[in-house]
């Protein structure tokens, strides 16, 4: 019978066994994604919830990284599941980063991209609106009125806090506030409830509020300018270990976020939203990626910091964030840009 082999010495064969256990584990160590586990509070303005509908656009999915989408309801919660470690990366604001790093002890937090962004060039901004006929034409009017508000703290919260604030009203010596979610806003300023109330890009869009109701005030003109409305924060530790991964994933969300916000696939868009939250196109036509109607979303999604900082220099001047707050220090551009520069 003829041979096929021969026999190796055992110092041979020790050696190529063990290159053949390197080869293994680095195999399997480039096989495994990461797994990305990454919050979000509502969509469309939190696009991730809708990233892997659009799965035929993505380049990295499932080879480099996995991604988890995670609802959390709010800032709040979002920076107790990322204290406890059940989140990768989260969705913040002005207000959650500083109170995260600040009374939460998440020092290495790095905000890395937007989201969406509230009163940008051409885009929708957070609307104060009182009764037609109510006689408030301007802030001081609100004197000895009541102010509804979706929850103290809240960004809608803190947006008229400032602008009442910067007219010289306080609450209780000058207005009485209510709290209401959004839904019973309209119902509180028509029964005469509320003389001034709050409404985002959803309601805004109601027509009987708009034919009844006219706009005082927007989230940007209280903050003096654009609001950083929601962002991504991620650990430098998490970073440390997973940059590839989270530049891999990066980079196929600007090709999401490019896509969703493409005026060519708006319908496609709408219906895959339609899908998705169960909500008739026919009601989200008016503003779900409408230009002007809908929250702005940036084609490389790039956070300036300087606007961040003056964000954060409002609340602070209202007292919420109590110590100062240096933002470029919790800044980290290079995942955005170098994203970025892979799809010029």
């Amino acid at each position: 019978m003829r041979k096929y082999f021969h026999r190796t010495s055992q110092p041979v064969v020790a050696v190529m066994a063990a290159l053949a256990m390197i080869g293994l584990f680095t195999a399997g160590a480039i096989a495994e994604p990461v797994k990305l586990r990454v919050s979000w509070v509502s969509a469309p303005s939190n696009l991730i919830s809708l990233m892997m509908k659009k799965s035929d656009i993505l380049l990295h999915a499932g080879k480099s990284y996995v991604v988890e989408p995670v609802y959390v309801a709010g800032s709040s919660p979002t920076i107790t599941a990322l204290q406890a470690g059940e989140l990768d990366i989260g969705t913040l604001n002005y207000v959650s980063l500083p109170l995260a790093v600040q009374n939460a002890g998440l020092t290495d937090l790095k905000a890395f991209s937007l989201e969406s962004l509230d009163g940008g060039e051409g885009c929708f901004s957070a609307e104060f609106r009182v009764r037609k006929g109510s006689g408030i034409k301007t802030v001081e009017d609100l004197k000895g009125k009541v102010v509804a508000t979706i929850g103290r703290g809240s960004g809608v919260h803190l947006s008229q806090l400032a602008m009442l604030k910067k007219h010289g009203l306080e609450e209780n010596r000058d207005y009485t506030l209510i709290e209401s979610p959004f839904p019973t806003m309209k119902a509180l300023l028509k029964d005469g409830k509320a003389d001034l109330i709050a409404s985002t890009s959803v309601t805004s869009a109601d027509p009987e509020l708009q034919e009844n109701s006219d706009t005082l005030f927007t989230t940007r003109d209280a903050f003096g300018g654009p609001v950083a409305l929601s962002f991504w924060v991620v650990s430098q530790s998490f970073l440390d270990k997973n940059r590839a991964a989270v530049v891999d994933f990066m980079e196929d969300f600007l090709r999401v976020n490019r896509w969703y916000t493409d005026p060519a696939n708006r319908q496609e868009a709408l219906k895959i939203f339609s899908e998705a939250t169960k909500l008739p196109t026919s009601a989200i036509d008016a503003y779900v990626f409408k230009p002007g109607k809908d929250f702005c979303r940036p084609h490389n999604l790039a956070l300036d910091p300087a606007l961040l900082q003056k964000n954060v220099d409002v609340v602070r001047g209202l007292g919420v964030v109590k110590a100062d707050f240096d933002a470029m220090q919790h800044f980290d551009p290079t995942i955005v840009n170098e994203a970025a520069a892979r799809l010029q």
